[in-house]
């Protein structure tokens, strides 16, 4: 028998207090401290994303993704610097390496810039430990462990896992196990 879940609980936006913060100390604390001009770089599920929400409301011009930016949007972009907007920028290589303008990318590379540095294994399991128990869920260090060894190893990808093993948990009203957790996993 199947249990029909109502998924009313709304996902926590996120905040600065809610980044897993890992090595990127010196980063949080200027984004605290406020900057007029930042560019953030690294990979896919590093956190770029995160942190642009987190900060938006600070009265920025907020543009994720820079290195995707069609031709109009860079001509913006370079107003907005002649302007001296306060401006946060993401992208997923360092100023030098991104395919802009070469007005832009110069003006970019004169920014602030911060890579964002992944997580270790240690950071990545209490963080998953840390929103399983948020969803009052109960994992053991062998669950932890095949979740780094067989899923994308980035923060969002393995925290939709944890979700998704905990809805079937409900569902099929079945205490969270290894063997429930690799019937979600393709191998």
């Amino acid at each position: 028998m199947t249990q029909l879940l109502l998924d009313i609980a709304p996902k926590p936006l996120p905040t600065l207090d809610n980044f897993i913060v890992g090595a990127n100390a010196e980063l949080i604390a200027t984004l605290r401290r406020g900057c007029d001009r930042l560019y953030l770089w690294g990979p896919a599920g590093s956190g770029k994303s995160h942190l642009l929400s987190a900060v938006a409301a600070e009265s920025l011009h907020v543009f994720d993704d820079v290195h995707r930016l069609p031709e109009a949007v860079q001509e913006d972009l370079f107003r907005l610097f002649n302007r001296g907007a306060r401006i946060l920028l993401a992208g997923d290589v360092p100023p030098s390496r991104l395919a802009l303008r070469e007005d832009l990318r110069t003006r970019i590379g004169q920014m602030l810039v911060f890579e964002i540095r992944a997580l270790s294994d240690e950071e990545k399991s209490a963080a998953l430990r840390r929103h399983a128990l948020q969803r009052g869920m109960k994992i053991d260090d062998a669950l932890i462990r095949y979740l780094l060894s067989h899923v994308r190893r980035d923060l969002p990808t393995l925290m939709a896992v944890l979700d998704s093993l905990d809805r079937a948990s409900l569902e099929q009203q079945r205490p969270i196990t290894l063997p429930l957790l690799k019937s979600l996993v393709p191998s």
